[in-house]
């Protein structure tokens, strides 16, 4: 989803739940300015702080994080490998 998206439905949420700018920094442990420039999109929040915002309005935030699953299958097999090679060699 695209930042402005996602940004739209946290405003939209926080409206809905009857939650003010001022109710979320301080949920967050932000001054109500620095939230308000979360939410326009001026100042970036760190994962950590949209995780907080997402538990505090009942949203799911799915992170997707591309897992290197196939290149470590692949280090594991050359490691296995090579301690196969060693063995052979004594």
């Amino acid at each position: 989803m695209e930042k402005q998206k996602i940004l739209k439905l946290i405003k939209n949420r926080h409206k809905t739940l009857k939650l003010t700018q001022e109710d979320m920094a301080g949920r967050l442990g932000v001054e109500s300015s620095q939230y308000g420039r979360y939410e326009l999109g001026k100042n970036e929040m760190s994962l950590d702080k949209l995780l907080k915002i997402g538990g505090i309005l009942g949203l799911k935030i799915d992170v997707d994080i591309e897992d290197e699953t196939d290149s470590r299958e692949e280090m594991k097999a050359e490691l296995v490998q090579e301690f196969i090679d060693f063995l052979q060699q004594k």
